[in-house]
């Protein structure tokens, strides 16, 4: 009797997990697809590529394609497949286009590839296994690619918006912002490439390789991050409409935010609100007693050089990298300061473009 109900027990739990990794739905998304004939090539391979993890693809498509290969209108046909326009003018890479795409999902897990690099079926279920809220690749000398993730939309959802309200453009600066991230190092051996007509997949059935993982986590709690978006938004709103913001306690409270943040060692979130003061019109703010735009720079260039030691630290090269970006556009910046940080970017893009991992511009 108790052996049977043992085994029982053990069959419904069984039953339980197969079930429920049943019904975990992932979308996959790919983004970067062009005009070009041999783009068709590249998307009907990933599309059969992606098909086994996922139960529906997002194509993000220029617009005013029309799709010409037959095989790729089967593909289409046959499975569930949407192509989602973006504008002519939009960078197929960014964070407008990636918003705008993940806003026809009907999962908040997204397997996210770029149409122009090739990705084994090893590697998919390396970063499919992980329950993170971004999980990526990181090539032996610290390079990335921001547009291969696995990438939890509800999670993020904050943050992602924190970085539209500031206009930012970079998919890297989501990489930057997100508390939760992993990255599997890929062994010396292997390799992301762009995408080569005639591959022939060797490394798509290889043995199971031993990555090494880098895990950064931050605590945050979600009514700061929604404190912050509200304010955020009133500001501007005041700005767009007359030019001035009426209260100084907005100011104060986005302030305090910025410095609990760091306290968190969320330098890049709490970085967000001295660029926002920059990016909107800050000549015209009433900043409270005590504080300045001038100061407020310096503060906000502080976050940066302490963002960056932590991606220094860590070996997240092409991450320091964005964070150089960032200083070097520093209106407080000039000099023999500034001549030092342009010969440190020249110095480490020659480190990143000899990864194995490209180096993206």
């Amino acid at each position: 009797m108790h052996n049977s109900l043992k085994m029982l027990l053990e069959k419904v739990e069984k039953n339980l997990e197969r079930k429920k990794k049943e019904t975990t739905h992932i979308t996959g998304v790919i983004l970067g697809c062009n005009n070009r004939e041999e783009d068709e090539t590249m998307l009907i391979h990933h599309i059969r590529n992606l098909k086994s993890y996922v139960n529906e693809i997002l194509v993000s498509i220029p617009e005013g394609k029309e799709v010409i290969d037959e095989k790729l209108k089967i593909e289409i046909r046959d499975f569930s497949i949407k192509l989602i326009n973006r504008s002519s003018d939009s960078e197929p890479y960014s964070l407008k286009v990636f918003n705008s795409i993940t806003k026809h999902s009907m999962n908040d897990k997204l397997l996210v590839f770029s149409n122009h690099y090739e990705v084994s079926q090893e590697q998919i279920k390396q970063i499919v296994s992980q329950d993170v809220s971004l999980v990526s690749f990181l090539g032996q000398k610290g390079n990335s690619l921001p547009f291969i993730v696995f990438y939890d939309k509800w999670v993020n959802r904050f943050f992602l918006q924190i970085l539209l309200i500031n206009e930012k453009s970079s998919l890297y600066d989501l990489f930057r912002i997100v508390s939760d991230k992993l990255f599997y190092k890929i062994p010396a051996e292997k390799s992301i490439t762009h995408f080569k007509k005639n591959t022939n997949n060797t490394n798509q059935h290889s043995k199971e390789e031993l990555y090494l993982t880098l895990r950064l986590q931050h605590d945050f709690n979600i009514q700061d991050l929604v404190k912050m978006i509200a304010l955020m938004q009133v500001v501007k709103k005041e700005f767009s409409e007359d030019e001035k913001t009426h209260s100084t306690f907005k100011i104060q409270q986005l302030l305090t935010l910025s410095k609990k943040f760091a306290n968190q060692s969320n330098c890049f979130l709490a970085y967000q609100i001295p660029y926002f003061f920059e990016f909107v019109k800050s000549e015209k703010i009433k900043f409270p007693a005590d504080w300045s735009l001038k100061r407020i720079e310096e503060i906000g260039f502080d976050l940066l050089l302490k963002e960056s030691e932590i991606y220094k630290k860590k070996g997240l090269n092409r991450l320091f990298y964005q964070v150089l970006l960032d200083k070097i556009e520093c209106r407080n910046i000039e000099g023999p300061v500034l001549n030092q940080l342009k010969k440190e970017k020249v110095a480490i893009e020659n480190l990143l473009r000899e990864d194995n991992i490209p180096f993206f511009e």
